[in-house]
């Protein structure tokens, strides 16, 4: 086989259970949007090699077959048999379970840490709004002066300080009082610094969200029935 083509491969292999891990972490943890490529491809690295390490005390301890998936040389002079398949296939499954092991085992890592020290090392209440109820729906957004605006959230930062959450509205439609109603402006991006943010609303999307009380009902009756 090419060398240039074992180098590829090898790279692809080695690489993926991290991606495993990786994903595993950002689920669990969150990731800043604004975190340098550089930091995430070594996580990414980081994942990988502690999930080989993983496998290869185990293969150790349990006499299995060594990662030979990560040695060039195993597909320079591999012949398709199914005793030279089962030599790499198990090792390699082996990766990946450590991979995601291992980043499993850092976002809960990072989850204790977060509970010995002032920094939320997971998604906080503002995270969890943006990453699960905003997708999909129409945002009304008001503002310190008092401007009050309707659009779609192109982008927002999560996982970030709170002076540092800021948004990005596409097509944003004023409010006017007079009229009540949003008027659509000359604008098809509008930056809102998260100082300038006083309140954010999801508006309900009735063919996709599921209510138990109607728009419009009273919650509770006088005397602290429910309205049925």
């Amino acid at each position: 086989m090419p060398d240039s083509i074992v180098g590829v491969l090898i790279i692809i292999i080695a690489i993926f259970p991290g991606f495993i891990g990786d994903y595993i972490y950002r689920i669990l943890v969150g990731v800043d949007w604004r975190e340098k490529e550089l930091r995430g491809i070594i996580r990414l690295v980081g994942f990988s090699v502690v999930g080989v390490t993983l496998y290869a005390l185990v293969a150790e301890l349990f006499k299995l077959p060594p990662p030979l998936h990560i040695f060039p040389a195993t597909f320079s002079s591999i012949s398709i048999d199914h005793a030279n398949l089962s030599k790499i296939f198990i090792p390699y499954f082996g990766h990946l379970i450590g991979g995601s092991l291992s980043g499993l085992l850092s976002a809960l890592g990072a989850k204790l840490l977060a509970k010995y020290s002032s920094h939320s090392a997971y998604p906080t209440a503002w995270d969890d709004f943006i990453r699960s109820y905003v997708q999909g729906h129409w945002v009304v957004l008001g503002l310190e002066s008092g401007d009050v605006y309707a659009g779609k959230l192109r982008i927002a930062d999560i996982s970030s300080a709170t002076d540092e959450r800021d948004l990005v509205l596409e097509e944003p439609a004023l409010y006017n009082p007079e009229t009540k109603e949003y008027v659509a402006t000359s604008y098809q991006y509008l930056f809102i610094k998260s100082k300038n943010l006083y309140s954010i609303a999801v508006v309900n999307e009735p063919e996709s969200d599921k209510r138990i009380i109607p728009i419009g009902q009273t919650l509770f009756k006088q005397g602290g029935k429910n309205e049925s």
